[in-house]
């Protein structure tokens, strides 16, 4: 995380599933195509809203074969109000 912008700071988060034991001979991970992400709009972080998702690909080639991989990266962006508010 950056935090030279704090608090007008806007975070990039990258959540990554991967494969560790099986190839992508025996599992691919792989999005839906209309809906890839569904976030619930009734849960959210007090200190931050969620300005953008994107979904893709992450599949790692190792010598041992590729392993199939998929992230998202949130782009997050403090509120200041409760910054203001809290101190």
């Amino acid at each position: 995380m950056k935090f030279q912008s704090y608090p007008h700071d806007t975070q990039n988060c990258t959540m990554k599933i991967e494969s560790l034991s099986y190839t992508t001979d025996d599992l691919v991970f792989d999005w839906e195509t209309e809906t890839p992400l569904a976030v619930d709009e009734s849960i959210e972080l007090p200190q931050h809203d969620l300005i953008d998702k994107r979904v893709g690909d992450c599949t790692q080639v190792y010598s041992s074969g590729n392993f199939t991989c998929v992230q998202v990266l949130f782009t997050i962006k403090r509120r200041l109000g409760m910054y203001c508010l809290k101190y």
